[in-house]
């Protein structure tokens, strides 16, 4: 701590480790640690609402995207992967220069592998004048990410304020890989409805309220113990189906 200026009515504080990045402080002062040219003691500050400040900060959104890519369901399909992106926003409050991404890695929860962007790739990411970014697809990392493991894809980013170095973070959601799943049912599928007590069996209108909706697949599909195919009636509530041929 240094008091200089003019008259010294100038205090200085400089910590002895720096602020954290996108953290808030507050500064608490014991009372007459600080006195005026008349002697008089500075009351002090003692509650952490009076002085408070956050440090200088830079953060990004991250989010799944590309073509027919939707991460919302907390899954990424064979498909979705071979059209996904990562992209972001930035958020420069503090006005730092020289932004840049350090660093993209892919964390696995459920074992604790990652894999890391290559400099390549994550050198030939431009950020423009609003803060948007894009990691392109690029198998070198679509290819290195395991099936039925959930990653998080964490974005470190640098810059400089006042000639100091800085840094942020920004991270998506858990989202599991899962190759087995495919994007769209190909094929003609046929829908019937049994006891079906109206005039005509075959115009899908019926007068039971107790009827039996059968859906037969043009191509096989193959769950996995833990998957079920639902069906809806009106694209909200969904029902689980019951199997009945496996071929």
């Amino acid at each position: 701590i240094t008091i200089g200026g003019v008259d010294n009515r100038t205090l200085t504080i400089n910590p002895s480790a720096d602020l954290e990045s996108n953290k808030s402080y507050y500064i608490e002062i014991a009372a007459g640690v600080l006195t005026d040219v008349a002697g008089n003691d500075f009351a002090g500050i003692s509650n952490a609402t009076d002085w408070t400040f956050s440090a200088a900060s830079l953060s990004t959104t991250v989010v799944w995207s590309g073509t027919d890519v939707d991460a919302t369901d907390s899954y990424i399909n064979a498909n979705e992967l071979a059209a996904a992106t990562i992209t972001g926003k930035i958020t420069n409050q503090s006005n730092a220069s020289d932004v840049s991404i350090a660093e993209i890695k892919f964390v696995s929860g459920n074992g604790g592998t990652q894999h890391i962007i290559s400099d390549a790739l994550k050198n030939a990411i431009s950020i423009d004048t609003d803060g948007n970014w894009t990691l392109v697809n690029d198998a070198s990392w679509t290819s290195a990410l395991d099936s039925d493991k959930a990653y998080i894809v964490q974005v470190t980013l640098s810059g400089t304020l006042l000639g100091n170095a800085m840094s942020g973070l920004g991270q998506t959601s858990s989202v599991t890989i899962d190759n087995t799943i495919i994007g769209t049912l190909t094929g003609t599928h046929t829908v019937t409805i049994s006891n079906d007590a109206g005039i005509l069996d075959n115009d899908r209108i019926t007068n039971d309220s107790a009827v039996k909706v059968s859906l037969t697949l043009e191509n096989a599909l193959t769950l996995a113990n833990d998957e079920t195919l639902q069906v809806s009636a009106d694209g909200i509530n969904w029902v689980a189906t019951t199997n009945t041929d496996t071929n």
